[in-house]
């Protein structure tokens, strides 16, 4: 039951994240990140992980997308300003590219389940993993150069966005 759990959330956050990339209207973009953000936080939730799961909901989900929204509507961008959809060609090219980065990961993969004979039963996990407390430790001892570069990186996100939206005079 859990892999086709995991295929049909598989299935849907990249479907999602393909609309993501392919939508020329910003706000049909952050709907389907809503969606690639529930599929993510269902393998969070097979994974064992129920507090990273909750968490991606409503941090993410949340907190975040609607930042996003902000940002989008703080804009204001007009259809003339969106620009014109890109031709069939570079389409081509797109999808000839991302087929490629594809294969450069399923490729290795599948060799490796091949060679090994499966992915094999999940591995055991320590005590007390996806709780608060092995999260926070985690995040504040092993984590913390990152989690304070991701802090500054919105910040500097919001500081754009704000310059951004400011109308010349």
């Amino acid at each position: 039951m859990d892999d086709l759990i995991f295929t049909a959330a598989s299935i849907v956050c990249f479907l999602s994240a393909l609309a993501v990339v392919t939508r020329k209207n910003p706000i049909y973009s952050a709907v389907s990140l809503i969606l690639f953000f529930g599929g993510l936080a269902v393998i969070f939730l097979l994974l064992r992980a129920p507090f990273v799961a909750g968490m991606q909901l409503i941090v993410y989900g949340g907190a975040i997308l609607v930042l996003f929204l902000f940002v989008i509507m703080l804009l204001n961008l007009r259809e003339e300003e969106l620009g014109k959809e890109k031709g069939g060609r570079f389409k081509a090219f797109a999808a000839v590219a991302a087929g490629a980065l594809a294969l450069l990961v399923i490729v290795p993969v599948m060799a490796a389940e091949t060679a090994r004979d499966g992915f094999g039963p999940l591995a055991s996990l320590p005590d007390g993993f996806g709780s608060v407390d092995h999260l926070g430790l985690a995040l504040f001892t092993q984590f913390a150069l990152p989690f304070e570069v991701t802090s500054v990186l919105l910040l500097a996100a919001i500081v754009g966005s704000v310059m951004l939206s400011k109308k010349h005079v």
